[in-house]
């Protein structure tokens, strides 16, 4: 048996928990905090250190400051929705002339719907995001979504692959990132292997772990996912995408993509986590591709800056009926904080956020999956939870 503060207890058996009985049994809202609540402990920096921002976007266009975050430390605006399903965030101070960045969203809530990237461009010292909504149908709708915000110096390796007919090519300088490529080597480059799939090449970061992030980008209601990833050689890196249209067949699309071999973060805090076993009640994620920051480092002491030297918490992970999964990740602060979910395989199932909540010693994530008409299907997916409470 688990306890959670919200469902005092959930039993780990196929289909024990109803989608509503996660709402009606607790506060949801009350437990994440809101616009007025006291800020829980000090915003120094991230999960992906410097050149970050993440911001909770509710369907209406609201930011609540709790679930916002810039490095720059200024405050996001609410975000403008003129039609359905249609959004421009502002990301305040993000602009470093010649790099604009890479941007990540995912759609969040209850129901089937799903979020893209369209854009984003400076404008002036701020950057500019405009997402899309829609329903599996490509209907835009109105969408709760989180939306992720990294731009170089400090993370590892991001792309926007902006040609996706293309057999072979370099994505545009302006929106690849390699922290390991200098100007000597060679760049990030992406190969199409067929309609849809494509092999990113992300030269000197390999890793047998580490994590990703994906997101479709363009005005169509295309998605896309991770296939695989895997270590080539000593040191490179290969990430396989699938994207595929609303009917869910492979479908050429562009692209945004993020990879992180780090296995220590220099005393940032956050978590990850490959949900490598979507049918099981519960198990533990593999190893390799799973992090937890915890809430200390290794002294022991929660103030401290030095490096956390690895993983301190744990990531156990839960299944409650087909494609609703929770994960726990311990020693974690659930406000401050943002989600992203990105599905893994070769199938066209997709996943969304369900909702992010205290559990315990932690913070619980809940997702949820479907199958292309938006039926609940089970499905591997990447998880990656970052805050912005300095450890």
């Amino acid at each position: 048996m688990k306890t959670n503060t919200c469902v005092s207890i959930l039993p780990h058996t196929a289909g024990a928990l109803l989608l509503g009985t996660l709402a009606i049994g607790c506060s949801v809202r009350a437990d994440r905090g809101s616009a007025t609540d006291s800020k829980v402990g000090t915003i120094s920096q991230a999960l992906f250190e410097t050149g970050a921002a993440f911001a909770w976007v509710q369907a209406n266009g609201t930011i609540i400051p709790n679930y916002s975050y810039t490095d720059s430390e200024s405050a996001f605006s609410n975000a403008w929705n003129p039609n359905p399903g249609w959004y421009f965030v502002t990301v305040p101070n993000a602009f470093v002339s010649g790099d604009p960045g890479n941007v990540q969203v995912v759609a969040y809530g209850s129901d089937n719907d799903r979020c893209n990237v369209v854009n984003w461009s400076p404008s002036g010292s701020d950057m500019s995001v405009e997402v899309h909504c829609f329903t599996p149908s490509g209907t835009s709708t109105n969408s709760a979504f989180v939306m992720h915000y990294i731009r170089s110096p400090g993370f590892d390796a991001y792309l926007m692959a902006d040609q996706p007919s293309a057999s072979s090519y370099y994505p545009a300088s302006g929106y690849s990132y390699n922290i390991a490529a200098t100007n000597t080597l060679k760049g990030n480059s992406i190969t199409r292997q067929g309609p849809g799939a494509y092999s990113v090449y992300l030269p000197y970061t390999g890793s047998s772990g580490g994590t990703v992030l994906i997101t479709a980008v363009g005005t169509t209601t295309n998605y896309c996912k991770a296939f695989n990833w895997y270590p080539s050689g000593t040191y490179d890196e290969y990430v396989n995408v699938r994207c595929f249209n609303s009917a869910g067949a492979p479908a050429d699309t562009v692209f945004s993509l993020y990879y992180s071999w780090g296995v220590t973060w220099d005393g940032n805090r956050g978590a990850w986590t490959w949900a490598n076993d979507p049918t099981s009640a519960y198990y533990t994620p593999a190893s390799s591709w799973t992090y937890d920051s915890g809430t200390s480092c290794a002294t022991g002491d929660p103030n401290s800056s030095q490096s956390c030297g690895g993983s301190r918490g744990t990531t156990p992970a839960y299944r409650y009926g087909t494609g609703t999964y929770f994960l726990h990740h311990s020693l974690m602060d659930p406000v401050n904080s943002a989600v992203h979910i990105t599905s893994y395989g070769a199938d066209s199932n997709y996943c969304k956020i369900r909702d992010w909540v205290s559990d315990g010693d932690g913070v619980g994530v809940w997702s949820l999956c479907f199958n292309a008409s938006g039926a609940p299907a089970d499905a591997q997916y990447v998880e990656v939870y970052a805050t912005g409470d300095s450890p």
